[in-house]
């Protein structure tokens, strides 16, 4: 709703001023791409994948409340509910953002559509509006996107000794101690540095949980103690995981224009291999043996319980 009254708010002062906003999409009659448009092109749309990454990787926290369908074997149909949402909605609003950037831009000259609305309207009720509207978009936004992963990583931290709202509490002071506005004037090499440390664990997750364990988990084990879990590798620390992330990263700093899709590429397959023929033959894995079966969850309409005096979790059949 926000997005709609600010491209029809740029619309009228296109209307205004006088800028015929449809008619000079193309400034010749034989338009062309220029190797320079799609580079830059490219160039905003990793830095915009690099604003995500975090997102990506904690897409657990939400996709954990989506509704599934128990003894479907077809990924695609046993999961359509997030994956419609994942693929369908966000592309098209992050695809709608671009172009009210791109509007602002083309009309006022800011490419900030909100500080471009308020410095061409005198209104106070629209002014009054806009701000209750921009206060609410950032609320939803940090909500969903920053306060709720982080708040569940906080719990897990404590290994779920605290409630959910004090792990909020806790994200939220550590937010304003941190300061995070002071980055704003170097916004896009903070953006490319966050980008390259995402997209490392990016690259490592779709390798280590599509390619090699072809989603298969050994539940019980990712909450036993350090020693008795097959995840304890050595020490607790997984060698493949250590490497591929370091690799990555310097795979990311050799080409930073295209860090993510760098760190993606480089971390996942050295991931790949070192965890394949090392690793993982170090450290056997049962998504990988001879019982794998197992290990399949939701899938056979397998659910995973907590025995609370035990401490331990077991499949339900």
């Amino acid at each position: 709703m926000i997005g709609i009254y600010m491209t029809y708010k740029l619309m009228s002062i296109a209307a205004e001023t006088g800028v015929q906003v449809w008619s000079t999409v193309y400034q010749s009659s034989s338009p062309s791409l220029s190797f320079g448009g799609v580079a830059a092109f490219f160039a905003v749309t990793i830095l915009n994948m690099n604003y995500w990454a975090d997102n990506a990787c904690e897409v657990e926290t939400w996709s954990r409340y989506v509704k599934t369908y128990p003894n479907e074997k077809n990924s695609w149909k046993r999961n359509r509910n997030a994956t419609i949402a994942y693929l369908v909605a966000l592309p098209l609003a992050s695809s709608f953002m671009v172009f009210l950037g791109a509007l602002s831009t083309y009309v006022t000259g800011n490419y900030n559509p909100i500080e471009a609305i308020n410095s061409m309207t005198n209104n106070p009720f629209l002014l009054s509006v806009l701000l209750i509207m921009i206060i609410l978009a950032q609320w939803s936004t940090n909500s969903v996107c920053n306060l709720m992963p982080s708040g569940m990583c906080i719990v897990a931290l404590f290994r779920s000794k605290i409630p959910y709202w004090l792990g909020i509490v806790i994200c939220g002071l550590i937010g304003v101690i941190s300061q995070p506005w002071l980055i704003l004037d170097n916004i896009t090499l903070f953006l490319i540095t966050v980008g390259s440390l995402w997209s490392t664990i990016y690259g490592m997750t779709i390798a280590d949980y599509f390619l090699l364990r072809k989603r298969k988990l050994n539940v019980p084990d990712l909450y036993k103690s350090s020693g008795e879990s097959q995840y304890t590798y050595a020490n607790g620390f997984n060698p493949a995981g250590f490497l591929g992330f370091i690799i990555g990263l310097v795979g990311c700093v050799l080409l930073p224009d295209y860090a993510f899709i760098t760190g993606v590429i480089v971390a996942g397959v050295s991931y790949y291999f070192i965890a394949k023929y090392w690793v993982f033959k170090k450290y056997p894995q049962s998504e990988l043996g001879p019982e794998n079966e197992k290990c399949h969850g939701i899938s056979v309409g397998r659910e995973w319980l907590y025995d609370e005096q035990k401490n331990i979790v077991y499949p339900s059949k």
